[in-house]
């Protein structure tokens, strides 16, 4: 969205009339993005081809903002634009480009640094700017630079050398010790000297084949392909760019899903329903009944006429009625009913929005009711009535009227009724369903949903770490050097996770001429550290519309997170010409002591030196320090004789004496061996003053059985001793001193402190006491053979003329500036023994000393 910003931004000055093949004007890239917006609106009519073809242009859509999928065709559908209108005035790279020239790396083996070269990169992930890291191979070394641009295109300093600092800083915390030049300002010489180059551009995501990446670091395309002369002398450009529109891209993808879902599966039901009812019932009544009656009445009137009638009437009256009726009903019906409909509905929107709608159903029903109703009815009614009157009457007036009347009613009435009702009802009801279900899945979207969703969690995960728009170009005069450089960098960075964006690799030629334009186009950007722009050719849209799903403007990168970033711009694990690297370990940085005080002055042995850098620091031992025990390590070359020199003249500044014993390499007195203040013996008489010590002799207030028993253990130490051998050489020394006029118990010898045995006494001892034993006769001869053996060479040769009773005096040894060199003597033993004795010497003089 930046780059086409800058573009519409930049339409009015770039001017028409730039428009080439190569390079494309604003006005250009206006046709084609509303040939493109055209292409995408097209509303499809809702028929199955037209529906596929929307299906069609949907992963087509998918393909690209997913997958990059326009990266294989980069060089042949597309074409750069013009350098200059992304900055009309142009781009000052004196202001803006800052790179540093990296001649040493350190890595600590114990950290990874891959994981470190995360945190060094994120310190600008949030800043306008690119990062490069550039690597020009010749046939004699290799060139390293890291290098930050200001995309801003600023009149002045100040944010580029923040970025730079900010780097350099980054890097110096993250892998210390390690060399970076000072901060530079301008083009990178390696890229500004190149003019006709062929350009390759490497496009992918980077993943681990392996845990750690621990197999595909740079070195291996370093060394793989080495020039062989000055034209194939190449440079690797590792740039990438700040993505500052996450959420906008995440937003994307979401629309993208919520379009794609709904064709990803549809399911289609036919069903055909069938019933049948058959129903009936009967109703049968018959209704009896009987009804009688009585009534009786009188009546009397007395008054004053008299009046007197007779009368007498009868009455008689019968009726009879009979009725039949019978009925039936039947009824039956049949329904079939078929019903088929389809509904097709489709719609296309600009902005790369189109949704599409397909329903169709299919009913088919058939019902089928049978419905019998029988009724029968049967009614029988009879009514059979009879009345009898009889009435007498007499009446007599006179002047006083008596009137006296009395009548009688009976009333039969029979009624025959016979009432059975009974009520039968029978439905039965038949049916049938068969249905078929299709489901359709379309596996293209259902994978492009997958992607997308794993897409999604990069974005996610891309939100904490940051997220790059990353390329790698290669350039090269040579093109075939260029094409196998990105190939094997292409191979080299390819992993288990890659397929979430195209790899593809492009090529522009610039050995052709003026077909070489693209190439000289493309270096321009580069001189500049910033990612060469493309746009669609308008004829090749005119030619085949159907590439109009391409986006209008371009550029070859991948999105990275900001880990898969340090897998394409990583360092070499190992070393390579012009490019030392170094594993180190990292040690303590400050003098410890237990009071919590740094002593100012004393011994001053120098400065710390961390991961193969000097700090600040100067460190100081204090002199009374020097009577503890110190341990020196290093592996080889690292200082340790340096180190203890340093010390032993910091020791002799202040009076302090010293007593060296080397046994490995001699250094010591080659070193101190013309100080006239310090005395040097060794076992080579012809270079050195000849060691000569006494191991039987022993000073003053030390005891002889204790000298003994010191004397013994060291003989035993020092050579390989077995069963009953210990005791019989104890016993053989015991017998030397006795033979000396030592008495044992009280230490003394009345012929004089000084008279001691030596080893020739001792090996004339051990055979007298193994002839005398009752041992058999083969461990005699094993016994003889391991001590006379080791005794007598003890007698003769140097040996003999330093193990002798000539020493020389304890105090020149042990008090003053002393160098005992035993780097000569090939034999261990004997080394291990010398070294032994002098220990001795000196613990029994320093507690004669402490004594006295």
């Amino acid at each position: 969205m930046g780059i086409k910003n800058a573009i519409m931004r930049a339409a009015d000055k770039a001017g028409n009339a730039v428009a080439t093949v190569s390079v494309l004007s604003s006005s250009q890239l206006d046709e084609v993005d509303k040939k493109r917006t055209a292409y995408l609106s097209e509303k499809p009519n809702p028929a199955d081809e037209q529906a596929v073809e929307l299906t069609n242009r949907l992963l087509a859509t998918a393909a690209v903002e997913l997958h990059n999928a326009y990266l294989p065709q980069l060089r042949n559908v597309y074409a750069p634009i013009n350098p200059s209108i992304e900055y009309p005035t142009g781009f000052n790279a004196d202001n803006n480009i800052r790179f540093m020239n990296i001649t040493k790396w350190i890595v600590n083996p114990n950290e990874d640094s891959l994981e470190k070269l995360v945190n060094v990169y994120d310190v600008l992930s949030d800043e306008e700017c690119n990062i490069a890291l550039v690597f020009n191979r010749t046939s004699a070394s290799t060139e390293v630079f890291l290098a930050v641009v200001n995309s801003d295109n600023a009149r002045d300093n100040i944010d580029a050398d923040n970025f730079s600092r900010r780097m350099s800083d980054a890097l110096r915390g993250n892998f210390p010790g390690s060399e970076v030049g000072p901060a530079n300002r301008g083009p990178i010489p390696c890229l500004d000297n190149r003019r006709s180059s062929s350009v390759a551009a490497v496009s992918n995501i980077p993943a681990e084949k392996n845990e750690k990446f621990v197999t595909q670091t740079i070195e291996k395309v370093l060394d793989g392909i080495v020039p062989g002369r000055p034209s194939e002398d190449y440079t690797i450009v590792l740039l990438a760019t700040p993505i500052h529109d996450i959420e906008s891209r995440k937003l994307r993808l979401a629309e993208l899903h919520s379009l794609l879902t709904p064709y990803a599966s549809w399911t289609t039901n036919y069903t055909y329903h069938q019933n049948d009812s058959i129903g009936s019932s009967a109703t049968i009544g018959i209704n009896a009944g009987v009804s009688a009656g009585r009534q009786v009445g009188s009546n009397q009137a007395v008054a004053q006429n008299y009046n007197e009638t007779d009368s007498t009437n009868e009455s008689t009256s019968e009726s009879s009625n009979e009725s039949v009726t019978d009925s039936s009903t039947s009824t039956e019906s049949i329904t079939d009913t078929v019903t088929d409909g389809r509904n097709e509905s489709s719609s296309g929107g600009v902005n790369l929005v189109v949704s599409a709608s397909h329903t169709e159903s299919s009913s088919h029903s058939t019902s089928t009711a049978t419905g019998t109703s029988s009724s029968t009815g049967k009614a029988i009614s009879n009514s059979l009535g009879k009345a009898v009157t009889s009435g007498v009457g007499k009446a007599v007036s006179k002047g006083a009227s008596v009137t006296s009347g009395v009548s009688q009613a009976v009333n039969l009435g029979a009624n025959f009724g016979g009432s059975f009702a009974r009520s039968s009802t029978v439905t039965a009801t038949i049916g049938a369903d068969e249905g078929i279900t299709q489901t359709f899945k379309n596996y293209s979207i259902q994978h492009a949903l997958e992607i997308l969703e794993l897409q999604m969690k990069r974005y996610d995960l891309a939100s904490a770490l940051g997220m790059w728009d990353f390329c790698a170009y290669v350039l090269s005069e040579d093109h075939n050097v260029a094409n196998n450089v990105a190939h094997t960098y292409l191979a080299l960075t390819q992993g288990k996770e890659s397929y979430m964006s195209q790899a593809a690799v492009n090529l522009w030629r610039g050995d052709l001429g003026k077909q070489s334009a693209d190439a000289a186009a493309i270096c321009s950007y580069l001189r500049d550290l910033r990612h060469p722009v493309f746009a669609l050719s308008p004829a090749l849209l005119d030619q085949h519309p159907s590439f109009s799903v391409y986006p209008a403007t371009v550029d070859a990168t991948a999105a990275l997170s900001g880990k898969e970033l340090a897998y394409s711009l990583n360092f070499p694990k190992k070393s390579v010409p012009g490019l030392p690297v170094i594993e180190c370990a990292s040690f303590g940085r400050n003098v410890s002591t237990f009071d919590g005080t740094q002593p100012q002055q004393g011994l001053c042995i120098g400065k710390v030196f961390h991961m193969h850098r000097e700090e600040r620091i100067r460190t100081f031992l204090s002199k009374d320090s020097l009577a503890s025990h110190t341990f020196v390590t290093g592996s080889t070359g690292a200082g340790k004789t340096n180190t203890v020199c340093r010390i032993l003249d910091q020791a002799l500044d202040q009076q302090v004496n010293f007593l060296v014993i080397e046994p490995a390499k001699g250094e010591y007195k080659d070193v101190y061996g013309g100080r006239e203040d310090v005395n040097v013996f060794g076992t080579n008489p012809e270079f050195t003053p000849l060691l000569r010590i006494n191991p039987f002799s022993f000073p003053s207030g030390i005891h002889v059985l204790e000298h003994l028993d010191r004397l013994v253990e060291i003989v035993n130490v020092c050579w390989p001793m077995y069963a009953a051998m210990p005791a019989v050489l104890k016993d053989a020394v015991a017998r030397s001193y006795e033979d000396c006029g030592w008495d044992l118990a009280a230490s003394d010898n009345p012929y004089g402190a000084d008279l001691f045995p030596c080893f020739a006494d001792v090996a004339r001892n051990v055979r007298e006491i193994l002839d005398s034993s009752e041992y058999d006769a083969e461990n005699k001869g094993a016994y003889k053979g391991s001590l006379l053996t080791r005794l007598n060479s003890l007698t003769n040769g140097l040996n003999g003329m330093m193990l002798s009773s000539n020493e020389v005096d304890a105090s020149v040894l042990f008090d003053a500036n002393t160098v005992i060199d035993l780097s000569r003597i090939g034999s261990a033993e004997t080394k291990s023994l010398l070294m032994g004795l002098l220990v001795l010497k000196l613990q029994e003089h320093r507690m004669a000393e402490k004594r006295a």
